[in-house]
């Protein structure tokens, strides 16, 4: 395929957690199944497939089947004629593509402005409690969505960024050598904040994710409303987009989709 032939299909990554806080393990889903869901006068069909036993995989075409009318317009006679399609037929000519990777803990959808029918659909069919949160990759609109600061995480491989001799003691406690990642989750009890110091907080951070002192920052907040809001500096390195082609009626190949994604992935 010539790359003027491709399309990019950029994917959110988010944070996927069932009972406020559990990571859903991949036993809970299942495997090559189709359903047709209705929400808010949207009509949705939807393929779901586990692979490799740790990633799970969604595909969902929707569409509505109003607004209508009677008749259409031949684009290339430029006259009109009756509609073929009923009232009560729907094309499903919009696409969605999700992917849930447990290892990484991340799911990936290709449209987050369909996070509330996913939801909808993932508790309808697995009885659970989903959440989908979307990971904020710029730390000036991070802190100016956020009222509170609820808890900072950070994971290492260099014990000496935490300055503490607590991971000098753990070393080798177990006989099993030196863990090779440490991780410093600092809950705030005064959860307010002074915007601009938190701003410079998480760039400098991000400096040295860059100079790889650090693997892994997560800073979680909360809003006027009470709704926690996630910032990942992992997120922040990285966008995850692939180069696909549609046919001549301009749909994407679900499965190209999903190879394509899995090989941008390395999974």
């Amino acid at each position: 395929r010539r790359s003027s032939d491709l399309e990019k299909i950029t994917f959110s990554e988010c944070e996927l957690i069932i009972n406020q806080s559990e990571i859903p393990q991949i036993n809970i889903f299942e495997n090559k199944q189709s359903d047709s869901y209705e929400l808010d006068g949207v009509y949705y069909q939807v393929d779901c497939e586990i692979i490799k036993n740790n990633i799970f995989w969604i595909y969902a075409k929707y569409g509505k089947p109003k607004p209508y009318t009677d008749e259409v317009l031949n684009i290339e006679t430029q006259e009109n004629y009756k509609n073929s399609r009923s009232p009560n037929e729907a094309e499903l000519k919009n696409q969605l593509f999700c992917i849930y990777i447990y290892d990484k803990a991340t799911l990936y959808v290709s449209d987050f402005r369909k996070n509330s029918f996913l939801k909808y659909y993932l508790k309808a069919k697995y009885n659970k409690e989903f959440d989908i949160k979307k990971y904020f990759i710029d730390p000036k609109e991070f802190v100016n969505t956020i009222s509170s600061v609820e808890s900072i995480k950070f994971t290492s491989g260099d014990k000496d960024l935490f300055n503490g001799s607590i991971f000098d003691d753990i070393g080798d406690v177990y006989g099993l050598g030196q863990p090779i990642n440490f991780t410093l989750e600092a809950k705030i009890q005064n959860k307010l904040f002074e915007h601009e110091k938190l701003i410079n907080f998480l760039n400098r951070f991000k400096s040295k994710k860059e100079n790889c002192e650090i693997s892994r920052v997560i800073c979680i907040g909360k809003d006027d409303e009470g709704f926690e809001k996630i910032f990942n500096l992992e997120t922040l390195m990285k966008k995850i987009q692939v180069n696909v082609e549609k046919d001549k009626n301009g749909m994407y190949d679900a499965k190209y989709v999903k190879q394509s994604l899995l090989e941008q992935l390395n999974v």
